[in-house]
């Protein structure tokens, strides 16, 4: 079973997904503006979930922060305080030594088959040189064939003219068979401007470039720190900076991934519904904007086959406000089901009551996530 859940945190956004009964965690934002006790509640409901699992994992394997805006990474500490991450992705931060050793695993394999080496036995080298090259666990990164294989998310892939945006499917393999698919998407930026990020980072976190993410945002005041760098590089505004995360079931196993179920909880109530569709992908939006450039960005990926015209579930993005729902509808990509999270008498009266009418009259069904209000989901 596939789990995945929008939580109960008010003017924010913490979304959780299991994979494969959890035995691979990853988590796309977690924060709230509506006070502490909704993130700090959510973050002990998950915790309590994963550890409940048949197969214990107490591990997360990834997690992606769409931007940084409070309420969409004020709980990021709580949760490293309460489970261990493995990886953190921030928006423009995909060049990190993760993705070299994967590269450089590849490189090895593909060497050896160009080379008529294609034994087993070379396939087992090539991961033991990548493992001691770069300091890792074997079995941590190169689990034996039978436990999940996670290799090389990648969310931005940079060529020489500085666009960010990934440019293929990366995939968890259980066994032989891929299992699940992750997109990253970022708007473009400029080589000039990323560095300017790297050398806001620097200023702000002493050896910086010997840390991971990780330790940093275990760190009293690291987040911080890294926010203050990204609010120098790109000004209060960062909804544009916004990582979108395009997920969904391996292609190998469409065939019997048929079903979704919906459950929302709403105080003591529960709603549980089944339904059977072909539509099983998920995209993730943070509070992402969509001018011109950026649309036609995403209409390359549509075009290419990394992202799809119509998905299974849509995250609206920022909150329902309407700027950013009419920059949306512009890239045509339509859902089944939209979810909005947002926090009741909030100040800035998300979500409109306009982008609702719009969602409703499209004929899609539309979840409402705030203070008392969760959204689940499971593809089976």
């Amino acid at each position: 079973m596939n789990q995945f859940k929008f939580h109960s945190v008010g003017q924010g956004l913490f979304y959780t997904g299991s994979l494969a009964n959890g035995r691979y965690n990853f988590v796309y934002d977690c924060g709230s503006e509506s006070g502490k006790q909704y993130i700090q509640r959510a973050i002990e409901e998950y915790v309590r979930e994963i550890r409940g699992f048949d197969d214990v994992k107490t591990t997360i394997d990834f997690v992606i922060i769409s931007h940084l805006h409070s309420d969409h990474f004020n709980g990021l500490w709580l949760l490293s305080k309460n489970i261990k991450i493995d990886k953190v992705y921030l928006p423009y931060l995909g060049k990190n030594k993760f993705i070299i050793k994967i590269i450089l695993y590849k490189k090895l394999v593909m060497d050896a088959k160009v080379g008529g080496k294609n034994s087993k036995e070379f396939e087992d080298l090539a991961y033991r040189v990548a493992c001691q090259l770069y300091g890792v666990s074997e079995e941590r990164y190169f689990p034996n064939i039978g436990e999940p294989k996670f290799l090389g998310v990648e969310p931005n892939n940079f060529d020489e003219k500085g666009f960010c945006y990934s440019k293929h499917e990366d995939k968890l393999t259980i066994g032989t068979k891929d299992y699940w698919k992750f997109v990253f998407v970022n708007k473009t930026i400029s080589n000039e401007k990323l560095n300017e990020l790297l050398d806001n980072l620097k200023r702000e976190i002493n050896d910086f470039e010997n840390k991971s993410l990780e330790k940093i945002i275990e760190l009293d005041g690291g987040i911080e720190a890294i926010d203050n760098a990204y609010k120098n590089t790109f000004g209060d505004n960062q909804n544009i900076t916004s990582t979108l995360l395009y997920h969904y079931p391996a292609y190998e196993i469409n065939q019997w991934l048929r079903r979704m179920s919906y459950l929302r909880r709403c105080g003591r109530s529960c709603d549980l519904s089944n339904v059977i569709f072909g539509h099983r992908e998920t995209l993730l939006t943070g509070d992402a904007e969509f001018p011109k450039k950026f649309i036609e960005e995403l209409e390359k990926l549509i075009k290419i086959g990394l992202l799809n015209q119509r998905n299974g579930m849509l995250q609206v993005p920022h909150h329902g406000a309407e700027k950013n729902w009419e920059g949306f509808i512009n890239t045509k990509i339509t859902a089944d089901n939209c979810v909005v999270s947002f926090g009741l008498g909030n100040k800035y009266k998300h979500p409109s009551t306009i982008i609702v009418n719009d969602i409703l009259g499209r004929k899609v069904k539309l979840q409402e996530v705030n203070q008392i209000s969760s959204f689940e989901y499971f593809i089976y």
